[in-house]
C-alpha cells in the first residue's frame, strides 16, 4: 500500500511560449519568403489573422495592391 507516488508536471509557459515561437516562425517562412517576391515584382501586401467561431486562426483580411 506504499506505493510511490510520481508527480506528473507540464512544462513551464516560458519553455511552450519558447516552442511555440520557434515553431510558429519556421512555418511563416513559405509566407514571408512569398511576400518578399511579390514586393521584389512592386506589390504590397497587407494581411491581418484572426481567430474565427471555432477558434481558428484565420486570414481575416488580405490585400495586395500595385505601389507605384
Amino acid at each position: 500500500m506504499n506505493e510511490t507516488v510520481k508527480l506528473i508536471t507540464s512544462k513551464p509557459d516560458s519553455e511552450l511560449a519558447k516552442e511555440h515561437r520557434d515553431s510558429i516562425v519556421e512555418a511563416a517562412k513559405p509566407l514571408m519568403d512569398a511576400l518578399t517576391n511579390a514586393r521584389k515584382d512592386g506589390f504590397v501586401t497587407q494581411l491581418n489573422f484572426g481567430e474565427d467561431a471555432f477558434q481558428r486562426i484565420t486570414i481575416q483580411s488580405f490585400n495586395l495592391f500595385k505601389s507605384f
